[in-house]
């Protein structure tokens, strides 16, 4: 079975949700690994040095393991124009994979930039046995389906989305969802 299940650090709206904070409700909740990834990298004309400096200030504030633990590289296409590429990135901060928001951060398939750095970060992720996270939503904008030609390309696996049930409908108590 495969779960996609992480937590966001960082600004989401006008709420900023502290690094160190969701860490220790995380834990001691009773939870003992997570994976996260920084929200801060859907803020409009984000530098990704604020969100390095903000994973850096996280992992030198906990008891960090790599097995615990778990950054993922939340890549827009706002870092392709600040130079930013996938080995620098995971060179400095133990990335165990990479998210993409597919609508959330404008990732233009006809732009040659976007699709080059798409093939490698996939390359990356693929010579790395890196899982690649789509998100999905409910805006219907958020397909995964798009990048399904890299997945293809660089033989990782898709994992579809489970559909959310209808409103009022159980899962675990009223049979199949439809």
């Amino acid at each position: 079975m495969h779960v996609d299940s992480h937590v966001h650090i960082g600004q989401f709206d006008e709420y900023y949700y502290d690094p160190a904070e969701i860490v220790e409700i995380v834990m001691s909740s009773g939870i003992r690994e997570m994976w996260f990834s920084s929200t801060t990298s859907c803020t409009d004309g984000v530098r990704y040095t604020a969100i390095e400096k903000e994973i850096q200030s996280l992992l030198t504030k906990i008891p960090y393991s790599p097995e615990t633990v778990r950054p993922l590289l939340w890549y827009s296409p706002d870092y392709i124009a600040q130079g930013v590429n996938v080995e620098t990135a995971c060179n400095a901060i133990p990335y165990k994979g990479i998210k993409l928001h597919p609508y959330a951060n404008h990732w233009d398939f006809a732009d040659s930039r976007h699709n080059e750095t798409l093939h490698g970060l996939f390359d990356h992720a693929a010579k790395n046995g890196l899982p690649v996270l789509i998100h999905t939503g409910e805006s219907g904008r958020d397909n995964a389906d798009r990048f399904e030609s890299f997945f293809a390309e660089y033989k990782l696996r898709a994992m579809r989305p489970c559909p959310l049930p209808p409103a009022g409908h159980d899962p675990f108590h009223a049979g199949e969802i439809p």
